[in-house]
């Protein structure tokens, strides 16, 4: 009975030591010190058994190295638009371009050999537009400007510094004068600011004006994006400085909001903010502004509204997406195994979109040479076999004439109309829409005319008596009959590339027609790389592919409250503090190894892979295993020694069954031994 007595008071002994290290590693994951190993765990969960879905509603147009090489960086934003009016052209449902845009691009100069208004072509043409060698002015953002308001359903994203540097006291003059006065010109705020001084004139401070000024008009077109404060509720938001696209490409664009990231403390991006912006406004995660239009597609329309642990995308149809939220306002990203996200979502360089419009714009150059080269030929007759000839010849000097002027005022028009978007908004001239379709015009009864003289230039006798007759020079004669092959060249060219074209639309319309396309860097030198739980250096463009389907798919991780994680975590370390306790010391450390091994797979496959569910791993484990060596060692340095004493002293003098029995029971070992009254029975002796 005293033997029991003592066998039970160690299993309490040992069970309160099992429990108070259960409740150590609980104090341990309640103060978060465990979260850097925990968060590992997490990390190979979302490797090997996150099952975030793939999404074939997006498609990311890469700018890898290879279009890098291709097309330079920076990229020209001529060239940004085109991939844009492309993606449209090709059936693309929306465009998403990942890159924010803030300051305008200075003006560059192409060759004007292939401009018809500015290059040489004898005597017909006179001077050009900008002299017979200057070169051509190319304005890319209003050609970017004019690409995403044609194209429609093109979204710009800001970046939200959340530490913001402190603004100069410049800045927050600029600041409340726009406020006050929303459409004033930069010269205004200038003045406002340094007097009379006009705002051409470059000051020291000249600079931080004009990027103040062109900051806070990006911001006010942003004011439409903003969500109603009243729907945000008490869901945390992120506050700082607002870094907003040019004021151009945030009113042309449908949809904006932020790329900040927020890392965990190991710099590993795993969640995201949902709401952040200034002190005016709120604004929506970039991934999230796209995810709730790619549901309004089938939806309607849509509202956002937040709370303390959610947030809720509602559509016109009462669809609604409920988007759960930590403490901290962040979603966590339910990112894609590497293996499967390497099989989509589809990538397509953006180097190959381009290319489609490179082609685009080679039959465009392509024809204008053609047209010079007609001019050309023409410019070298010296009679005329036909008064139809003649006739047109005057009719396109009388056009050449009209288009240069054309050409001039349109591209002043377009000009003056840029910089008062720019930096004049209460004074933009109307659009010269009127000298484009002219400009159309004349140079298409160009073309009709040139054809013509092509045709009729085509019949050897013709082109003989152009040139003068027997008495034409055989130079006049070789250099007619080059420009009339050129020609020629030129069509079949043209012929050639139009056919390539049309198959590569076709196939890239194939790709593309009806899903959303996010534009953004990919390429190896970039610095838009951020650690991921599941690759160390991954561009910033695909976290917001995450973050899009993960909202878009309804696939969401959520994790646990504490009040269940404190129920695992004791549960996990009780059960093993009273196995080891009450089991024998070497069946308790193989049945708490099967213990541990048969929750760490539950909760990565069946809680996390198929639930979706973050359930603490480190945490529990530890105490599984905290409390085993506890325990095992109260029972080493208690009963194993004892048993081990005992057994050294009589295994040689009693049989192992005595030896067993005292070894269970030690309270019957006594000097002396004890005097019984016993009865014995002897029976069938026979032979004995």
């Amino acid at each position: 009975m005293a033997g029991k007595l003592a066998k039970a008071y160690h299993v309490i002994i040992a069970t309160a030591l099992g429990a108070t290290a259960t409740l150590a590693v609980l104090g341990v994951h309640l103060a978060g010190l465990d979260r850097p190993a925990e968060l590992l765990t997490l990390d190979s969960r979302f490797k090997h058994f996150s099952n975030a879905p793939q999404n074939e509603q997006i498609v990311h147009v890469d700018i890898d190295d290879r279009s890098i090489i291709e097309l330079g960086w920076p990229f020209q934003r001529a060239a940004l638009a085109g991939i844009i009016g492309t993606l449209r052209q090709a059936g693309a449902e929306s465009v998403a371009l990942d890159i924010i845009l803030p300051e305008p691009q200075q003006t560059r100069y192409e060759s004007a050999m292939t401009d018809l208004y500015s290059a040489d072509t004898g005597r017909l043409l006179g001077d050009s537009a900008f002299g017979d060698n200057s070169a051509r002015p190319v304005f890319d953002d209003m050609l970017l400007r004019q690409t995403i308001r044609s194209a429609g359903r093109v979204a710009i994203p800001m970046h939200v510094n959340p530490l913001p540097p402190a603004e100069t006291k410049l800045e927050t003059q600029v600041e409340e004068f726009l406020l006050a006065n929303p459409d004033a010109s930069f010269e205004a705020a200038h003045s406002a600011v340094f007097g009379d001084v006009a705002g051409d004139v470059r000051t020291a401070q000249f600079d931080v004006v004009r990027r103040s000024y062109l900051r806070h008009r990006g911001l006010a077109a942003l004011d439409r994006f903003a969500l109603d404060a009243q729907s945000i509720g008490e869901c945390p938001v992120r506050r700082g400085m607002i870094t907003p696209p040019l004021v151009t490409f945030a009113a042309a664009s449908s949809r904006s909001g932020f790329v900040t990231f927020d890392p965990d403390d190991d710099g590993v991006v795993r969640r995201i903010p949902m709401l952040a912006g200034d002190e005016r406004n709120t604004y929506p995660q970039f991934a999230l502004a796209l995810a709730a239009g790619m549901l309004a597609v089938d939806h309607g329309d849509y509202e956002i509204a937040a709370d303390a642990s959610s947030l809720t995308i509602t559509c016109e149809d009462g669809f609604v997406r409920s988007v759960p939220l930590t403490p901290g306002g962040q979603m966590l990203i339910n990112w894609m195994p590497e293996e499967r996200s390497a099989l989509g979502p589809l990538h397509i360089a953006a180097a190959k979109v381009a290319g489609i419009w490179q082609m685009s714009q080679r039959i465009a150059d392509n024809t204008v040479r053609k047209r010079l080269m007609l001019l050309e030929l023409i410019s070298i007759g010296r009679s005329f076999p036909a008064e139809t000839l003649e006739e047109a010849y005057w009719q396109i000097v009388d056009l050449d004439k009209q288009l240069n002027e054309t050409y001039r005022l349109r591209l002043a028009g377009q000009i003056d109309r840029e910089r008062a978007i720019l930096f004049a908004p209460g004074n933009v001239p109307p659009a010269p829409d009127g000298l484009i379709q002219r400009e159309a015009e004349i140079e298409k009864s160009m073309d009709e005319l040139l054809g013509q003289f092509a045709k009729a230039l085509a019949d050897p006798a013709q082109l003989t008596a152009f040139l003068g007759g027997p008495e034409a020079t055989q130079a006049d004669r070789s250099k007619a009959a080059d420009l009339l092959k050129r020609t020629g060249l030129v069509a079949k060219a043209n012929a050639s590339l139009a056919e390539e074209l049309t198959k590569q639309m076709v196939e890239l319309r194939g790709m593309v027609a009806g899903k959303l396309c996010i534009i953004g860097s990919v390429s190896t030198g970039a610095a838009d790389f951020v650690p991921t739980p599941t690759n160390k250096r991954t561009p910033g463009v695909w976290v917001h592919s995450n973050i899009l389907n993960t909202i878009v798919s309804g696939a969401f991780v959520r994790q646990t409250s504490t009040f269940t994680a404190v129920l695992v975590i004791v549960g996990a370390g009780l059960l093993v503090t009273l196995l080891a306790a009450t089991r024998p010391i070497l069946a308790a450390g193989p049945l708490t190894v099967l213990l541990a091994g048969a929750y760490g797979g539950l909760n990565a496959i069946v809680i996390f892979g198929r639930h979706s569910y973050w359930l603490p791993m480190v945490a529990p484990l530890a105490a599984m295993f905290a409390s085993l060596l506890i325990v095992t060692a109260f029972r080493q340095l208690t009963e194993e020694r004892a048993k081990r004493q005992i057994r050294s002293m009589f295994a040689h003098a009693l049989s192992p069954a005595l030896v067993d029995r005292l070894i269970e029971d030690p309270s019957i070992a006594k000097l002396g031994g004890e005097r019984r009254e016993l009865t014995f029975f002897f029976s069938d002796l026979a032979g004995f």
